[in-house]
């Protein structure tokens, strides 16, 4: 039963650029009070999550996005580092 619950629930921001799911990161940041630069639990932005898995089309569109764009300059909370640094480390820049 836990499983089927588990299944059925949609895939946080997060999971979704984990997943490049440009569609449901789209999505997620139509909803109210969910910001584009938003921490996870562990101190990270979509953008951080997309950029050190390098999935380029969720990057380019967390760049792109219109009206507001995620930040270049945001530092995680875990190492401080940018989304170019997680990439760079990842060595998916």
């Amino acid at each position: 039963m836990l499983a089927m619950a588990y299944e059925e629930r949609e895939p946080t921001l997060w999971e979704a650029a984990a997943s490049n799911d440009v569609a449901i990161v789209a999505q997620r940041l139509l909803e109210p009070d969910t910001p584009v630069d938003l921490f996870n639990e562990a101190g990270a932005s979509a953008l951080h999550v997309a950029a050190s898995r390098g999935h380029v089309a969720t990057t380019r569109f967390l760049l792109e996005r219109e009206p507001q764009a995620a930040s270049v300059h945001l530092r995680d909370l875990e190492s401080g580092w940018t989304a170019l640094h997680r990439a760079l480390y990842h060595g998916t820049a």
